[in-house]
């Protein structure tokens, strides 16, 4: 049955991985495809302002508002590209739930496009995570550079970091390539980005 594919980049790992700047690297090679960005610190930020740190229940509705972000942009906006910067932590609290955010805008966007009367109908939504990884000693070079910034985002510190680390858990919702970030040049990293983003 035919369909109309859209594609979710889910680029995920712990803070100071290198997330939001591979994110904003990719940029240039998706703009023509109406490529949509979604950041977690983003809505974080807009939501909370300074603070810094948040309860259990604030970080569970700060993923739901994200995963509405990404919701938006597919349904709202119509984008073609989305690219998803966030930790996305565990297995149970975090992947499950935006899969589930995934299958329902499935379900909109195939409605809505029979409503339309355009066809075919249906959409799907690809889903592949790039997941980012580094050394903690490297990490806790990158964190002190943060913090030595009185402009930079402070949102966590070694101690924390390690907690998020332990709690972390292996990508196994949908397919995924990890990267080291302290063994690859940005340039290569977004090379090979674009070509795993790109295949079938």
């Amino acid at each position: 049955m035919p369909v109309q594919r859209r594609t979710l980049v889910v680029i995920c790992g712990l803070p100071t991985t290198g997330k939001t700047t591979l994110a904003q690297a990719l940029k240039e090679h998706f703009l023509g495809d109406k490529f949509r960005f979604v950041a977690m610190d983003e809505v974080r930020e807009k939501t909370w302002g300074s603070k810094r740190s948040l309860t259990e229940t604030e970080h569970v509705y700060k993923n739901r508002m994200t995963e509405r972000e990404a919701q938006n942009a597919f349904i709202v906006h119509e984008a073609i590209y989305i690219f998803y910067d966030a930790v996305i932590l565990t297995r149970e609290a975090h992947q499950k739930p935006f899969m589930a955010m995934v299958r329902e805008t499935e379900g909109f966007l195939s409605q809505i496009q029979k409503e339309k009367g355009v066809f075919p109908s249906a959409v799907e939504i690809q889903v592949k995570a790039i997941w980012l990884t580094c050394p903690a000693k490297v990490i806790k070079e990158r964190l002190e550079a943060r913090w030595a910034d009185p402009s930079g985002a402070h949102s966590v510190n070694m101690d924390a970091w390690h907690n998020l680390q332990r709690r972390f858990d292996l990508i196994a919702e949908f397919p995924c390539r990890q990267f080291d970030t302290s063994q690859i040049s940005l340039q290569v990293l977004v090379h090979e980005a674009v070509e795993y983003i790109s295949s079938p």
